[in-house]
């Protein structure tokens, strides 16, 4: 197929474009850090400054790309290991481009430790992390857990009471992908999983889901999470250039880098709509 072909089908489909431009895809950048799946803890702290060096990195040389990193434990690894990183990292997270999405000091099981465990996690974090970088505590109200394998019908009732409204996960269900988790007391949170899951890159097939998402969940918006994990690393330069490249396309859904925050504030529309 020619560059001439496929511009001659481009043109053929250009009177779909305003349809297709209706549509936006937020891609929310992350870095999965596995505290010690096989191997040490020397080696999470290399991975840990290494993936946020390099984001600090293309902060630098993307303008637009914006970032998102949970769990405390790697920000302690920070100020315990190279505190003029934090620096850097406590100005990018006042100019809104690095969101802290920790609500727990690592990603947790959801099954075995009690409520007391769950609870410190949240308060601990808390704390922690709205003196470390100066940020208000209420800010941190999604609980991030891509890699949890299991999530008890408790989880809501804990979360709703610590201040935390949103939840992000990958395994453990598989009905909606948009959803509200309510518990047997009927505290609720909003929940988003993953069809992508979260170690994903960029690229063109994750448009495809994206008119029957915004449909089903009556929203014009999809988040797409993206970045190199289990052993770190995070968005790559190729995944930057390709949203960068990708959004100039003419029969394409839009596509602007972003946070879990904005995504969710844009639930916060349609919740009452939302599958229970």
């Amino acid at each position: 197929i020619t560059k001439a072909t496929a511009l001659e089908a481009e043109r053929m489909l250009l009177p779909a474009a305003e349809v297709a431009k209706s549509y936006h895809i937020l891609c929310a950048a992350h870095a999965h850090i596995d505290m010690n799946w096989m191997w040490a803890f020397d080696e999470t702290v290399a991975i840990t400054l290494d993936t946020f060096r390099t984001m600090l990195d293309l902060m630098e040389e993307y303008p637009e790309f914006t970032f998102s990193q949970s769990q405390a434990s790697v920000y302690r690894i920070v100020e315990e290991f190279a505190p003029e990183m934090l620096e850097e990292i406590k100005a990018r997270v006042k100019e809104g481009r690095w969101e802290v999405t920790a609500s727990t000091w690592v990603e947790a099981d959801k099954n075995m430790p009690n409520g007391e465990s769950m609870s410190r996690h949240i308060l601990y974090t808390r704390n922690y992390l709205s003196k470390l970088l100066d940020i208000c505590p209420d800010s941190l109200n999604l609980d991030f857990e891509p890699d949890t394998f299991g999530h008890s019908q408790n989880v809501p009732e804990i979360l709703n009471k610590g201040g935390i409204k949103y939840y992000y996960h990958c395994r453990g269900y598989e009905g909606h992908n948009l959803y509200r988790w309510e518990s047997p007391s009927g505290k609720a949170i909003t929940v988003y999983r993953d069809p992508f899951w979260y170690n994903g890159e960029i690229s063109p097939d994750m448009a495809l889901y994206v008119p029957e998402f915004c449909e089903k969940y009556h929203m014009d918006t999809m988040l797409k999470v993206y970045g190199v994990g289990d052993h770190g690393g995070g968005p790559t330069r190729r995944d930057i250039e390709r949203a960068l490249e990708m959004n100039t396309w003419s029969v394409f859904p839009q596509i602007r880098f972003g946070t879990f925050k904005e995504f969710y504030a844009l639930t916060d529309k349609v919740v009452d709509r939302l599958p229970v």
